[in-house]
């Protein structure tokens, strides 16, 4: 489970870098909010995505806890 969330921090910050590097080699202000608005999106979505998938897991024990 923490091992989850860092992974999910680790890639939100790679990102972030990335998209400041973009920034400054492009400059572009309006593209600027254009890009912030799609990697929240898809931030979002990607965590949304995690969610559920734990979700299924814990509300549909169909078969019984084979790993141990």
């Amino acid at each position: 489970m923490k091992r989850d969330g860092e992974w999910i921090m680790k890639i939100f910050i790679f990102i972030l870098v990335l998209f400041m590097l973009i920034v400054e080699i492009f400059k572009i202000s309006i593209t600027f909010w254009a890009i912030v608005i799609k990697c929240v999106v898809l931030i979002l979505v990607l965590i949304i995505i995690v969610i559920e998938r734990r979700r299924k897991k814990k509300t549909e024990p169909t078969e019984p806890q084979k790993e141990t």
